[in-house]
């Protein structure tokens, strides 16, 4: 499979991290993969055959569904992965992608933190679960799923027909918004053979992972 890997940065705060994500990226795929990064700090350069950076305004601070929907503009791919900066990919990724059967338009992946904590990878957004991790197998409630913002795939097209509302920003609830607008008509799945790991202790995710 072809995939643009989507990462909107503010290209400061966890510089530290990128060189990780870049080298998870590279060491599972070859030339059919591409890394755009999008920010706002015109002083984050990362450039390479695979990899651009490319810029918005500072017209709203955390502008986060702009960079993403910039980042769809130019996918070269149909298959995108967007991913915070300071997320890598475990080293099954590419393959179990490969492998995955489900006929999806957007789908998540295990997300975990450095201790094996679940993150918001599979959960629900309303019902009868409420806003929490469920069990990987519980696949019948669809209608109230969330797509965690920090990392999903999504296909092009699908994203340039639903674009993120760019009326709100990093902790404004836009992922909670584009959750609960596609989920009418979305192929929504999770590849369980995927995972996707943070760099970095997320404890204001941890409490919703309690007890699975």
């Amino acid at each position: 499979m072809n995939w643009t890997f989507g990462v909107p940065t503010d290209g400061n705060q966890n510089s530290e991290y990128i060189d990780r994500l870049i080298n998870s990226i590279k060491s599972q795929f070859k030339d059919n993969y591409e890394i755009i990064f999008c920010t706002e700090n015109e002083a984050f350069n990362t450039e390479n055959d695979n990899i651009r950076t490319i810029y918005i305004g500072r017209d709203r601070p955390g502008w986060i569904t702009k960079k993403k929907n910039e980042i769809a503009k130019i996918a070269k791919y149909e298959n995108i992965c967007f991913l915070h900066d300071y997320f890598f990919l475990e080293d099954n990724w590419a393959t179990s992608f490969d492998d995955f059967k489900e006929d999806w338009n957007v789908c998540t992946t295990k997300i975990l933190d450095p201790s094996d904590i679940r993150l918001m990878d599979w959960a629900s957004l309303d019902g009868r679960y409420g806003h929490a991790c469920i069990p990987y197998d519980v696949q019948d409630v669809k209608e109230n799923m969330y797509v965690p913002g920090n990392v999903f795939c999504v296909k092009k097209d699908f994203m340039l027909a639903n674009p993120l509302d760019e009326n709100l920003g990093h902790w404004g609830g836009e992922d909670l918004e584009w959750s609960r607008r596609i989920r009418g008509f979305y192929k929504f799945f999770i590849n369980t053979g995927a995972v996707t790991r943070s760099q970095k202790d997320k404890p204001d995710f941890r409490v919703y992972s309690r007890g699975l």
